[in-house]
């Protein structure tokens, strides 16, 4: 779910989660991908799946980077 729905909570959608991944990122300075997903899920008890949704939504908006060579994720006003 990209938006709220009454039948879903909202602190679980694309967007709000997508929001908190890069607080972590920016606060925590916390680049590498599976550290940020394994945060995600235990913190923020999303589950992978609606973790990877969200950054693929990141990824597409422009908002997140991914470096395949060294695996972290960087953020596009840092690259």
């Amino acid at each position: 779910m990209i938006l709220a729905n009454p039948f879903e909570d909202t602190t679980k959608s694309v967007l709000n989660s997508s929001a908190r991944i890069i607080d972590i990122i920016m606060n925590r300075k916390i680049y590498q991908f599976e550290k940020v997903i394994s945060i995600v899920e235990s913190e923020l008890h999303i589950s992978y799946d609606k973790a990877i949704l969200s950054l693929n939504f990141l990824f597409m908006t422009g908002a997140l980077e991914y470096d395949k060579g060294e695996d972290i994720l960087r953020l596009d006003n840092e690259a």
